[in-house]
């Protein structure tokens, strides 16, 4: 942060563990393994297909921070990070650190093995709706919209079948 006056966050990658604390693998959503800072509007485009920012990784600027608030409460799965995230790419720049920065427990109750398709879609539509209500994001970004709710569909409809919930994967496509 010292080094990019710019940047208002910064995220990496995570090692993903067992209960035990044994190493499973690297959580690398960003497929990167390069130190790369984005601008505001590459980090835009890229969150709005999909959140990409492993939570635990997270340093936020403050300045940021108290630009864009709380997360939103009205979200029940991972989407508040996604929205928060959203929302900070519009006030700096997002760095990205190619090593691991945190670990992440796998676990019978982790949001990542349990989460609700359905949830998912309806907290994407919330967070997705909320940014393109904002009139300065709709002039700036509304291109990307119809991709945006393409993509949702999409990694929802992966999900689906991840769960092996048939029936909800094929109404997703």
């Amino acid at each position: 942060l010292e080094k990019h006056p710019g940047v208002g966050l910064v995220h990496g990658q995570a090692n993903v563990v067992d209960v035990n604390g044994r190493h499973i693998r690297i959580r690398n959503l960003l497929q990167s393994n390069q130190f790369s800072v984005s601008t505001t509007d590459e980090a835009v485009a890229a969150l709005l297909k999909r959140n990409f920012i492993t939570p635990s990784t997270v340093m936020i600027r403050r300045r940021c921070y108290d630009k864009v608030h709380w997360f939103d409460t009205a979200l029940r799965t991972s989407s508040e990070d996604w929205d928060l995230f959203l929302r900070l790419s519009i006030k700096g720049q997002l760095a990205y650190i190619p090593k691991p920065l945190a670990c992440y427990r796998l676990h019978g109750s982790s949001l990542m093995s349990n989460r609700l398709v359905e949830q998912k879609i309806t907290d994407g539509y919330h967070v997705l709706g909320k940014f393109f209500s904002d009139p300065a994001n709709r002039q700036r970004y509304g291109h990307l919209r119809k991709s945006a709710y393409a993509d949702l569909h999409y990694s929802s409809a992966l999900l689906a079948a991840r769960q092996r919930q048939r029936n909800q994967s094929i109404l997703q496509f």
